[in-house]
């Protein structure tokens, strides 16, 4: 069979296919083994191989050890999850964080949905006042180009007399489950300079007024917990029999200082990012139980786009159920309840004031 090359209406299709389905790495992978050198490259095939080398290399970054020049903050081990918190710091005044926390499966879906909807960001996060003043005041999303890539625009309360910031990144979720069993999000600071990344209808907007632009870089990596991971046995005994999945979180911030005060990195990796991501398993987990009415009722607008999230999700459970050991594959089914998709409107009207599961969210305006 021979090779396609980029004059190939089928490898195009073939591409496209892979992006609209969110799997740009396996897109670039396709397009790397048939791109055909002595031929010019399309700019959209272009963008598609620029975004896929920092995806990977963030993917790289996510699945290496927190070694060398990470300093290990803490752990902690409540009702809500255990998770360890890194921190280092870059160029002056660029605090780059990172956190590894493994969840049950019955957390994915849920806790996918929180991260997902940008607009609510600012209902659950806390807003500190003592001893610095620290918060997210305002989150909306700008513009959506596809079911897993968004532009986001986060405003933030810091401490006095800092100006207020204010943060533009572009998110994209990456469905790698089939080749690696990866779901990944890649958030990118967003600038005049990189936004010709962004689809054609992406129009820049200026800084708000009171408000200094700052960037926020990150990705989010969820995969099968290693049983040799430092916070397994513990997880393990708070989840059921179910199986865990590792969630990494890193990003950086900078806010453009000439330097950060050593009291502020200790209220950050100590306090704030300890409390805030108890508050995102929490929230998770109030989503998954149907006690988060704002979430839900959110979920239940997009039923679509959160269908495909738990197929998908599914697929993924059912790939490490294949690959776990036989004493363990069958608390995966056990706990991986199906969805029944059949509602009626006034069934579904019924809930409106109740406690929702996310059968009942993911049955709506059926």
């Amino acid at each position: 069979m021979e090779s396609m090359t980029l004059h190939d209406g089928s490898l195009d299709k073939a591409v496209e296919g892979l992006v609209q389905e969110e799997r740009h790495l396996a897109a670039a992978r396709l397009l790397r083994r048939r791109l055909d050198t002595s031929k010019p490259i399309s700019e959209d095939h272009r963008k598609l191989l620029r975004n896929a080398d920092v995806i990977e290399r963030a993917v790289a970054e996510l699945l290496s050890s927190p070694k060398n020049d990470w300093i290990k903050q803490g752990e902690s081990h409540g009702k809500n999850g255990d998770f360890t918190i890194y921190y280092k710091i870059q160029e002056g005044a660029k605090l780059t964080c990172r956190i590894e926390s493994p969840i049950p499966t019955s957390h994915l879906v849920p806790l996918l949905s929180v991260l997902n909807e940008s607009g609510l960001y600012h209902e659950w996060i806390p807003t500190f006042h003592r001893p610095f003043k620290l918060g997210v005041t305002s989150s909306k999303q700008l513009v959506s180009f596809s079911r897993g890539h968004q532009v986001i625009q986060v405003q933030c309360s810091v401490p006095y007399p800092i100006y207020p910031r204010e943060a533009l990144f572009d998110v994209v979720a990456i469905d790698d489950i089939d080749e690696n069993g990866y779901i990944i999000a890649k958030m990118t600071t967003v600038t005049e300079g990189n936004c010709s990344n962004l689809p054609d209808i992406f129009d820049f907007p200026g800084v708000t007024t009171g408000f200094e632009r700052c960037d926020f870089d990150g990705a989010v990596l969820f995969r099968a917990c290693p049983t040799d991971h430092a916070n397994y046995e513990s997880a393990k005994r708070k989840c059921d029999g179910q199986d865990l999945i590792l969630t990494t979180f890193s990003f950086h911030f900078d806010a453009r200082l000439r330097y950060i005060p050593q009291a502020l990195i200790n209220f950050v990796t100590r306090e704030a990012l300890d409390i805030i991501w108890n508050m995102l398993l929490n929230v998770a987990e109030q989503v998954r139980d149907g006690t988060r009415t704002q979430h839900c009722e959110v979920i239940a607008q997009k039923k679509e786009f959160y269908e495909w999230v738990k197929d998908r999700c599914q697929f993924m459970l059912d790939k490490m159920k294949s690959k776990s050991d036989d004493r363990h594959s069958s608390g995966l089914s056990r706990n991986s309840p199906k969805v029944n998709v059949s509602c009626d409107t006034e069934e579904c009207e019924e809930k409106k004031d109740d406690n929702w599961t996310m059968q009942d969210i993911l049955r709506l305006n059926t």
